[in-house]
């Protein structure tokens, strides 16, 4: 537990006390909590407004962990992910992440977790991946064009927390024979205003 940092020993008394790693992993959940709390009125709002799959995401150690979804009500619509741990490379939720993080910690990412392939559409090359990180930069948002799941498109927007940092996102998914690249440019000023309003409500100011 002490190499770990869970208890730290007085050195005068020799008593334990908790250790930074069990505060840190206390800030995690708290902000978890947080931002669940917070987006959930958003995918609702973007569910009622499209009648698509609105998703929740936190970054965790390198890849993403789904934590709240709202689902579609049509009859074809993607599935809950609740819980899910996916590379940040292949999904609209992941790249609206990459796209934001300091250059170094995205190679590090690529070299460490590798660029794996899903679909015939995942990006594999780290080249290819920046330019699309570059776009992204750009325009606002990110676009999962069938990379992880064949037949099921994503729209995804990034959320900062109070420091700035990016650290979670929410995207809206379907089928993507409904979800076209017309209607994804018009649905995408909905994500990247959601994604604003709930940064701006976890204390973003920028």
């Amino acid at each position: 537990f002490r190499k770990f940092r869970f208890v730290e020993q007085d050195g005068e008394n020799k008593k334990y006390r908790l250790g930074l790693r069990l505060l840190e992993l206390g800030n995690v959940v708290q902000s978890q909590l947080d931002i669940r709390r917070i987006a959930f009125p958003y995918l609702k709002k973007l569910n009622r407004e499209t009648n698509e799959t609105a998703y929740l995401v936190v970054l965790a150690e390198k890849r993403i962990v789904y934590v709240d979804c709202v689902e579609s009500t049509a009859r074809l619509r993607v599935r809950p992910l609740f819980g899910e741990r996916v590379p940040l490379h292949c999904t609209s939720l992941g790249k609206a992440i990459m796209a934001f993080l300091p250059e170094y910690e995205v190679e590090r990412i690529i070299k460490e977790e590798g660029l794996t392939r899903f679909t015939s559409n995942t990006i594999t090359d780290p080249g290819l991946l920046k330019k699309e990180l570059e776009l992204i930069r750009e325009r606002g948002y990110a676009i999962d064009n069938m990379e992880h799941e064949e037949g099921i498109r994503c729209v995804g927007a990034s959320i900062r927390n109070s420091r700035g940092e990016v650290f979670a996102a929410i995207s809206l998914s379907g089928p993507s024979q409904r979800l076209s690249f017309e209607r994804i440019r018009k649905i995408a000023p909905l994500v990247i205003q959601a994604a604003r309003e709930i940064s701006a409500k976890m204390g973003y100011s920028g």
